[in-house]
Order: structure tokens, then C-alpha cells, then sequence
């Protein structure tokens, strides 16, 4: 019999019981005042003295385990660039080397898209052209600036203000300063516009032009296309630009645009999706501004 297999209680009156356990509980008399005395079960755990056998693994199998969760790791990280190797391949796959015809394909299109008026896909179709001949590397440079010309033009008529200036000082009047600068940072910052005008340069180096804006006026002075221009004497000119602010100052309003972005236009197959018409005036225009800017 196990030590924990007997029992010795006390009775109420104070009697001393003693017995083996048994697997379920037991209610004994005292014979002494015949009371019932309850007894718990022998217990299921092994004796304090008596300790129980903890199962441990062989020192030979800590070595295998070990490899089995290494080799488990690498055939998870092996799966893992794998799968992001796989979505990457079909990118790679799809840079083919470039070709002649492929700039040809590009620049044709492009060039059908002007042709009737729809200046987002002619932008594009010039920008996969640069893409490609550039990636050519053997463009001369002529051609090249050519290219480019027709891209700047494209984009630029892809993103033409919908109202005029004189619409636009309409909205600002009686509107609060911070409320004007958001409206034009969200409706009309980086928007672009036309101008046709005589454009002069005084001997300080400043722009003027014959439009005359109410409250308001067109700084050409940011506008660094216009010193490339050799400009002598007052003279018609047909350039766009983007619009960086249109701020209130002593003046009135004042048209700010963004430095970089003038755009000397020269092709009359621009103007399809335009109101303006090119006539005989202003084909020379455009033929005058080819030449300024040296192109083929």
C-alpha cells in the first residue's frame, strides 16, 4: 500500500479513525458516538516520494531537430522570394530591348492624336517616345529637341485652365485672403493658359504686353523662355505657361507663372482642338518661334 493509500482522521468528539483509502470516498461510524466521518478517495498523483517521470528527449535527437527546423526556415524563405520573384517576371519580361519602329509607332501616334485635338494621348504617346528614344541613345540632338517640343506642347494643352483670367478675378473679388490662396492652389495652381499677344521688353529687361487685364496683370518677368527669345523690337508672340499663384498685390491681382514652363508654341497641327485658327499671320508666327527655338 502506497503512503497515501491510508487514512487517520480525528471524530468531533475527538475519537481517532483510522483505515485504507479506497478508489472512491467513504463514510465511516466513529464507534465511539456513531457519527459519520467523511473520507476523501486515494489520490491519483504519484507519492513526494514517489517522483514522477518527466519523459526527456535523447541528446542524440537535439541535433536532428535542430537541422529539421533550419531546413524548415530556408525552404520557407527559398518560397518566399520565389513567389516575389515570380510577380516581378513578367515586368522584366515585358522591357524588350527598344527599336526604331517602336519610336516611330509612339511618335506617329501621338502625332494622330494632335491631329484631333485629343492632347492627353498625344502627351503620352510623345512621353513613351522619349522613353524610347532616349533608352536608343543614338538620337541626334536636332531630332531629339524636336521631340521634345512636341511633348511640352502636348502636355501643356492637355492642361488648359477652363475659364479666362478675367473669369478668375471674378471669383476673388470679396473673397478673404486664405480662402483665395486655397481656391488657387486647388483650382488653378499648375494649370495652364495661351497667350497671344505683342510682347515687349524694355531696357531694364522687363516683359509687357499690350493685353490689358482689369485689376489684374501677367508677370512675364519669372518666365525664362522669354530671354531666350532675341527680342528687339515689340512683337507678336503665341507661348503658354502654368500658372504657380494668382496673388493679390498693390496693384490688384497679379498672374504668377510657374519659371519653367513657358512653351513657345510652333506647330499649326496644335491648334485642332483649339478656337484659335491658324491663318496666314499667325503660321508665320509659329514659323518664326521654330527658328528662335532652332528647330528642324
Amino acid at each position: 500500500m502506497r503512503g497515501g493509500d491510508s487514512y487517520t482522521i480525528a471524530c468531533a468528539c475527538g475519537a481517532k479513525l483510522q483505515g485504507a483509502r479506497q478508489a472512491r470516498h467513504q463514510v465511516v461510524r466513529c464507534p465511539a458516538c456513531g457519527s459519520g466521518c467523511f473520507v476523501l478517495p486515494f489520490s491519483a498523483l504519484p507519492d513526494l516520494d514517489e517522483p514522477a517521470v518527466i519523459p526527456r528527449l535523447s541528446r542524440r535527437r537535439w541535433p536532428w531537430l535542430v537541422a529539421i527546423a533550419l531546413l524548415a526556415a530556408c525552404l520557407a524563405a527559398i518560397t518566399l522570394i520565389l513567389l516575389i520573384g515570380s510577380r516581378e517576371a513578367p515586368n522584366v519580361a515585358l522591357e524588350a530591348p527598344p527599336t526604331e519602329q517602336q519610336l516611330q509607332l509612339h511618335q506617329n501616334d501621338a502625332l494622330e492624336a494632335l491631329q484631333v485635338g485629343a492632347y492627353y494621348r498625344a502627351a503620352r504617346g510623345f512621353d513613351d517616345a522619349l522613353r524610347v528614344a532616349d533608352r536608343l541613345g543614338r538620337q541626334p540632338a536636332a531630332e531629339r529637341r524636336r521631340l521634345v517640343q512636341w511633348q511640352r506642347q502636348a502636355a501643356l494643352l492637355s492642361d488648359l485652365l477652363a475659364e479666362s483670367p478675367a473669369e478668375i478675378l471674378r471669383h476673388a473679388v470679396g473673397m478673404p485672403t486664405e480662402e483665395w490662396q486655397e481656391i488657387v492652389r486647388r483650382r488653378y495652381a499648375g494649370r495652364a493658359l495661351i497667350l497671344d499677344d505683342t510682347i515687349a521688353r524694355g531696357p531694364d529687361g522687363k516683359y509687357s504686353i499690350s493685353f490689358r487685364l482689369d485689376a489684374g496683370r501677367i508677370d512675364l518677368d519669372r518666365l525664362a523662355i522669354l530671354r531666350e527669345v532675341p527680342m528687339t523690337v515689340p512683337t507678336r508672340v503665341l507661348v503658354g505657361l502654368r500658372l504657380d499663384d494668382v496673388r493679390r498685390d498693390s496693384n490688384g491681382f497679379a498672374f504668377i507663372p510657374e519659371a519653367d514652363s513657358g512653351v513657345l508654341l510652333t506647330d499649326p497641327e496644335l491648334f485642332v482642338g483649339l478656337s484659335l485658327a491658324p491663318d496666314a499671320e499667325l503660321r508665320e508666327v509659329l514659323k518664326r518661334q521654330r527658328n528662335w527655338l532652332d528647330l528642324p
